[in-house]
C-alpha cells in the first residue's frame, strides 16, 4: 500500500525521507521495524533503509548488502 501511495509524496527519492515516511506509515498500523544506516568505504557512500528482521522493506537486498550497517534503531 505504501508503494502505491508514494507518488503522492511531493519529494523525489531520498533514502532518509523515504525511510522516515515508511516508518511513520507503518507506525499507524503499530508496526515498528528498524531504521538501518550503512556505509561503504571505497568509494565512500552512505545509505539507509527500513528492515524488519531479515526482510528489507524499502530497497533491494542486492543493493543494501553493499553497505556495512553502522547504526539501527
Amino acid at each position: 500500500m505504501f508503494h502505491r501511495l508514494r507518488p503522492y509524496y511531493v519529494r523525489g527519492y531520498l533514502c532518509r525521507f523515504d525511510s522516515l515516511a515508511l516508518l511513520e506509515f507503518l507506525a499507524t498500523y503499530r508496526r515498528f521495524p528498524e531504521w538501518v544506516f550503512g556505509v561503504t568505504g571505497e568509494p565512500f557512500a552512505a545509505h539507509c533503509w527500513v528492515q524488519d528482521g531479515d526482510c528489507v522493506l524499502n530497497d533491494t537486498v542486492d543493493y543494501v548488502r553493499r553497505f556495512t550497517p553502522i547504526m539501527a534503531f
